[in-house]
């Protein structure tokens, strides 16, 4: 099912969809750490803040699209594989949103795009 996940806790299970802020449609990648969780999938990336999810998006709004592959190094950057090839997200950037999820990731750098 597009846009869904499930957090299982114990005997509880939590769902989030559309309305806690999920759209990504099939979601194809969950990563991060503790305080943040990423849900990558056909249609976008988007950030979970522990309450719901904010879509990210890149450089000149463009749009993550088919992300398929998250890891958070140890330093704490983001890479990401998606269609138009890899890309990485500074670990300033990741806590700059978590200080304010209203800002826009403006410092994208892909290192790698597909023709």
């Amino acid at each position: 099912m597009d846009n869904q996940i499930a957090l299982v806790d114990r005997n509880r299970v939590k769902t989030f969809s559309l309305p806690y802020g999920l759209h990504v449609g099939n979601v194809l990648a969950i990563g991060g750490r503790v305080d943040h969780i990423w849900a990558a999938g056909q249609f976008g990336l988007a950030l979970f803040d522990g309450d719901r999810f904010h879509t990210i998006a890149g450089e000149a709004d463009s749009d993550f699209r088919g992300v398929s592959g998250v890891v958070e190094t140890a330093d704490g950057d983001f890479w990401l594989n998606q269609t138009t090839g890899l890309a990485r997200i500074p670990a300033a950037e990741i806590a700059n949103r978590l200080r304010d999820p209203h800002l826009d990731f403006s410092m994208i750098s892909s290192i790698f795009a597909m023709a």
